[in-house]
């Protein structure tokens, strides 16, 4: 018999369907992102946006974004583009790089 690599996914627990991934390895199928991505960048542009003082829907109609996107990048299900986060961080006067948590230029 042969080792089971741990790096495998169990096919016995591991969901195979749906083109999104949902229920399969490597993703998540709360956030249906793979575990690798930014998880918290949803959580930072909603903190931003409460910081700000809107709503999903006040910062819908001030950025000109649709709020089912912005939902949907605040909950993990959609990554942002790059003209949402420099849109959404325009609003929120904050640079692209606090959104996405990224260093400042110069810094690492």
């Amino acid at each position: 018999m042969m080792a089971k690599d741990p790096l495998e996914p169990d096919p016995a627990t591991s969901g195979t369907s749906g083109p999104e991934g949902a229920g399969s390895w490597p993703h998540d199928p709360a956030t249906r992102l793979p575990h690798h991505a930014d998880e918290s960048l949803g959580a930072r542009i909603a903190f931003y946006r409460n910081l700000a003082g809107y709503t999903q829907r006040e910062f819908a109609e001030h950025s000109h974004l649709s709020l089912g996107s912005i939902r949907k990048v605040e909950r993990g299900e959609r990554l942002p583009t790059h003209g949402f986060l420099a849109t959404a961080a325009r609003t929120l006067a904050v640079s692209v790089e606090e959104l996405t948590g990224q260093p400042y230029r110069g810094q690492r």
